[in-house]
C-alpha cells in the first residue's frame, strides 16, 4: 500500500514528545517487570505514542510538543539557580523582581536595601 518513504509522508512522526513517551515506556515496562498492574499503564502510553507517531494533524501534535519543550526549557533552567541558592545560602537571598518576576540575589545581613532589578530596571526595597 505504501512505500517505505511515503509511510509517513503527512504524518507527525517522531519529535521531543514521542522520544519522552517512548522513555516513559521503557520505565514502566522495565517496572513492569517485578509489578505487573505498571504494565497497563504502559500499553496506553504506547498507544498514545503510536497515534501521535502516525498522527496527521500536525497543528495540534506542535502545540503539544511546544508544551513539553517550555516544560523542559523551564525546568533545566531553575535547576542551575536552585544549585546556585544552595550553594550561595548562608551569604545571599534570593528574591524575585514584583514587575518582571525575574531572581535578584542580595547580601544576607544588610538591612532594608534599595534594588533596582538588573532585568526592568525596575526600583523596590528588600530586607535582608
Amino acid at each position: 500500500m505504501y512505500g517505505r518513504r511515503g509511510m509517513f509522508e503527512g504524518r507527525n512522526g517522531m519529535d521531543a514528545l514521542n522520544i519522552t513517551l517512548l522513555f516513559l515506556t521503557v520505565i514502566l515496562v522495565a517496572f513492569g517487570q517485578r509489578w505487573r498492574p505498571v504494565l497497563i499503564p504502559a500499553a496506553v502510553v504506547f498507544a498514545v505514542l503510536v497515534f501521535r507517531a502516525f498522527s496527521k494533524n500536525f497543528d495540534r501534535r506542535s502545540r503539544e510538543n511546544r508544551w513539553l519543550m517550555g516544560l523542559y526549557r523551564r525546568l533545566f533552567l531553575a535547576v542551575p539557580l536552585w544549585r546556585m541558592r544552595w550553594r550561595d545560602r548562608k551569604t545571599y537571598r534570593y528574591y524575585r523582581c514584583p514587575g518582571c518576576g525575574g531572581t535578584v540575589r542580595l547580601p544576607k545581613g544588610k538591612g532594608k536595601l534599595r534594588v533596582t532589578c538588573p532585568h526592568c530596571r525596575e526600583v523596590f526595597f528588600r530586607k535582608t
